[in-house]
């Protein structure tokens, strides 16, 4: 299936609206124009379920494009008990997700995305899941994937830019990669005011220069709880690096991480998260924070600059965490 003039390209059907997609399965190769909503399955789903489907193959969009391996844009809609595999590609400033590129006002549950190559070039959002979530949520569901982007973008193992979306019983084993400055995280690369619970990433994340990067999140400024970390974290020059957080500016409770952590010249480094700037409870680093004051950096076990005064008496450090101060700089 190949349309690079079509707004709405898909495997199977091009615009569902109002429909009921069950047992339904595509395997193929789709590719769409600029601008467009391209899925393996379905390009546009609006106020829809799509059920026990599946998807197989390649996906590709050009400029401001929503791609999908099974959905280019979900609109209003439910997505339960369905698997992609194969590769999602967008150019810059697409949208891009292994299942979803866009999903909007819409629940997914019981989703899985199984060897999958998720791209994008720069200014995009990309996940090994869901490139960009608003207003939705996400439950039991899995990925295992490899997610790279050009620079300004943001981009994370399940999910790249989370916005209002909660995240339940969520898993990545992913491999995150952004050339430049990016928001990468292990799970999510920015999760803007949503919570994630009972969720992990085993991940190696890296980001370029004046990135923020996490083991389980890049920007953090929503709520995390009871979930878990490992793998490693990397930033170049002047990054903000965790092992749970690139940066914290919400909340992180009752979780755990033993990501390794590293950065270039001047990088904030952290067991926990590279700079907190809010709270932190019951939550523990173990990975092994390299930090060099020689190399400009801050770098603690739990912590690389501190603003939270009670960050110490909440939390704490074990294994190659605890052969650093727990907090490079305090203010």
């Amino acid at each position: 299936m190949s349309d690079l003039y079509g707004k709405n390209v898909g495997g199977l059907i091009g615009h569902n609206q109002g429909g009921r997609i069950d047992n339904a399965s595509f395997s193929g190769t789709v590719k769409g124009g600029r601008t467009a909503n391209i899925g393996g399955l379905i390009g546009l789903n609006q106020d829809s379920s799509v059920s026990n489907s599946s998807a197989k193959g390649n996906v590709s969009g050009l400029y401001d494009s929503n791609v999908g391996g099974l959905i280019g844009y979900s609109q209003n809609s439910h997505i339960d008990n369905v698997t992609v595999s194969g590769a999602v590609n967008g150019d810059r400033k697409a949208k891009v997700g292994g299942l979803i590129g866009f999903s909007e006002d819409s629940s997914i549950a019981n989703a899985s995305s199984t060897s999958m190559s998720v791209t994008g070039g720069n200014n995009t959002f990309i996940g090994g899941l869901v490139g960009y979530s608003q207003n939705s949520d996400i439950a039991n569901s899995s990925v295992s994937t490899t997610v790279t982007s050009g620079s300004g973008s943001q981009i994370g193992g399940l999910v790249g830019y989370s916005k209002n979306t909660d995240i339940t019983n969520a898993s990545a084993s992913a491999t995150v990669t952004g050339i430049g400055n990016n928001l990468a995280g292990g799970l999510v690369g920015y999760n803007q005011r949503g919570d994630i619970t009972n969720s992990t990433a085993s991940a190696a994340v890296s980001g370029g220069d004046n990135s923020q990067v996490g083991g389980l999140v890049g920007r953090q400024q929503g709520k995390v709880t009871n979930s878990f970390a490992k793998g490693s974290a990397k930033g170049g020059r002047y990054s903000n690096v965790g092992g749970m957080a690139g940066s914290n500016e919400g909340e992180i409770r009752n979780s755990t991480t033993t990501s390794d952590v590293s950065g270039g010249y001047g990088a904030r480094l952290g067991g926990l998260a590279g700079m907190n700037f809010a709270k932190m409870y019951q939550s523990s680093a173990g990975g092994k924070v390299d930090g060099s004051a020689s190399a400009g950096q801050f770098y603690g076990g739990l912590v690389g600059i501190n603003s939270w005064s009670e960050l110490q008496s909440n939390n704490s450090v074990f294994g190659e965490a605890a052969k650093v101060q727990p907090v490079g700089l305090q203010f």
